[in-house]
């Protein structure tokens, strides 16, 4: 295979991969996906490279010079070796990685150890749940990639539930065990197919489901004897009521405590949003009935798959739903929606003439965060904002991002403007108190704006806001700037808007 890359002196370089490379000292842009491919390539396969070659003479490479760069070559041993060393598993900090490697023999162990021979009926149901799972898996594996990108960041909720419960209470906990292994196994190759798999991840994941399953089954075995037959009585009822109960904390408390250590979100953030664990407990439930269809009546246990197909897609539905509405970078509501929600928020508020308050928020000189440390860090501070203004505002109010390092929060009620004040006085304070990379400090102004909306309309708000914003500004900075009411206008003034208080340094 032949990939053409340009140069910055518009020579064209013909490269055959894996052999080669070309790399520009100054820059070079590949064109197309081919030339991607080829620097990608030699990015993962080639842990050293030497200079086979050179454009302009012979001499020591300057600015601007193209190399011809060849890998060195190694057997097959190196190779692999080479491989195992460059895994990110090796780079996850030693406490997570004695986790996962714990949990992963663990998974293997405890299976094994506990394993006995089943009888037919056993091998059956074990056989019937997995052609069930790897079926529905196959008919649905790009609904369950897209709720799994939708929810990234945080623990996320499968349908795999329902087949770890259905084999709590139809089999025995080594088989149980293997059913989850098989599914797990099932879904890994598929995830390779479409290249979304990291195996540390993947493998960790797997083993918490194992173990997890595997605690709810020898609980449920022990209480019921190992009776898999129908809940017909409160012990049954309340041992599979645990052993579900189990499953789940193992489960969940094994990918909380490794996010605790990879992740910047910290507590309740670590665990699935609400929404998700409703989806968990109605994934549970149908376990619950497909291990009853199974032993009462098989024919009918299929049926359960239309319940999950449902709660597959109202669950997608949500997701999307709260994508569309959030910006991707600060986890706040985006201008869009925003902007309809607080549009609905002042039309109920002047039908009921109730006073609105809007606060405008700026970070001052942002656009050096982003020149000095540039943007990655950039978003790290937008994001911490965005977390100071969720902490500091009430829960009923609207909480969005206007554009770039602009910020909004409307309140509604009698007590608004008080409100407001209060408000972005703390949030004030709060950016300004911000442990933040590299030891940069922010501040923010601030403007607040506030009125009985009779007409119903939300750009004068706007307006006024930024008009006090504008003020705080050039009033030196890192202070809040209060506006005269919209609805009472001094005399003569027209559409103006005054300034009447200001807090922050030098304020008074």
């Amino acid at each position: 295979m032949v990939h053409l890359l340009k140069a910055p002196n518009q020579a064209d370089l013909l490269v055959r991969p894996p052999v080669s490379v070309v790399w520009c000292l100054r820059s070079c842009v590949p064109l197309g996906g081919g030339g991607r491919q080829v620097i990608q390539l030699a990015r993962e396969r080639v842990t050293t490279l030497k200079i086979a070659g050179q454009r302009k003479g012979s001499g020591t490479p300057s600015e601007g010079d193209l190399m011809i760069m060849e890998p060195p070559r190694l057997d097959g041993r190196q190779v692999h070796g080479a491989r195992v060393r460059r895994w990110s598993l090796w780079a996850l900090p030693p406490q997570i990685l004695i986790l996962v490697l714990v949990t992963d023999a663990c998974a293997v162990a405890l299976p094994v150890t506990t394993i006995r021979s089943a009888d037919a009926l056993t091998w059956i149901r074990l056989a019937a749940i997995a052609l069930v799972a790897v079926g529905y898996a196959e008919a649905f594996d790009r609904v369950e990639r897209l709720r799994c990108f939708l929810g990234e960041g945080r623990a996320h909720n499968n349908h795999q539930s329902i087949w770890a419960v259905a084999a709590i209470l139809v089999v025995p906990a080594g088989a149980a065990s293997l059913l989850v292994a098989i599914t797990y196994g099932h879904a890994m190759l598929v995830a390779r197919r479409s290249g979304a798999m990291r195996p540390h991840r993947a493998l960790f994941t797997a083993a918490t489901a194992i173990c997890g399953t595997w605690a709810g089954a020898m609980l449920f075995d022990t209480v019921t004897a190992g009776s898999h037959s129908p809940l017909g009585g409160p012990l049954a009822v309340i041992a599979a009521a645990a052993a579900i109960g189990t499953m789940f904390v193992v489960n969940t408390g094994l990918v909380a405590t490794a996010m605790r250590f990879t992740s910047t979100r910290r507590g309740r953030e670590l665990l699935p949003p609400n929404d998700a664990l409703w989806f968990e407990a109605a994934t549970m439930v149908l376990g619950v009935v497909a291990a009853q269809l199974l032993i009462t009546a098989w024919w009918l246990a299929p049926a359960v798959l239309g319940g999950l197909v449902a709660l597959h897609r109202a669950a997608l539905v949500t997701k999307l739903q709260v994508a569309s509405a959030t910006d991707l970078k600060t986890g706040l509501l985006n201008a869009a929606t925003w902007s309809e929600r607080a549009r609905a928020a002042v039309r109920d508020a002047a039908a009921s003439h109730r006073r609105v308050a809007l606060i405008a928020v700026d970070l001052d000189h942002f656009k050096r965060v982003n020149d000095e440390h540039g943007h990655l860090v950039g978003d790290t501070v937008l994001r911490a904002v965005a977390g100071a203004l969720r902490r500091e505002s009430r829960a009923h109010d609207l909480v969005g991002r206007f554009g770039g390092e602009e910020f909004f929060v409307l309140a509604a009620g009698p007590t608004a403007a008080a409100h407001a004040v209060d408000l972005a006085t703390r949030l004030r304070e709060a950016i300004a108190a911000l442990e933040l990379p590299n030891g940069i400090r922010v501040t923010a102004s601030l403007g607040i704006a506030h009125e009985v909306p009779l007409h119903g309309e939300l750009d004068p708000l706007i307006a006024a806001a930024d008009q006090a914003l504008y003020t705080a500004k050039a009033l030196g900075r890192d202070r809040v700037q209060t506006a005269r009411p919209v609805d009472q206008p001094p005399a003569g003034a027209g559409r103006e808007v005054p300034a009447v208080l200001a807090v922050g340094p030098s304020a008074f």
